[in-house]
């Protein structure tokens, strides 16, 4: 049985920080490259849990979306400092 969206993806927001931390190891030059990366791996594990083409990719998109914007607010207020 799936697991409930709303808990994947809140599981998924758990996992953030982790994943702001590798990222901010990655060139920025590549940093494209790892989020695409990122959210497939989010899109994969979606269609794993059961969901469509389509719930699976919006969910990706927007986990990927809420990382971007984490990432820069965290470069912003590392540069504040």
């Amino acid at each position: 049985m799936a697991l409930d969206l709303d808990e994947v993806f809140s599981t998924a927001m758990e996992g953030l920080p982790k994943v702001l931390d590798l990222m901010a190891t990655v060139p920025a030059a590549k940093r494209a490259i790892a989020w695409s990366a990122a959210e497939q791996g989010y899109a994969r594990t979606a269609l794993r849990l059961g969901y469509s083409d389509r719930d699976a990719n919006q969910w990706a998109s927007a986990v990927r979306c809420l990382l971007e914007i984490a990432f820069v607010a965290r470069e912003r207020a590392s540069q504040e400092q």
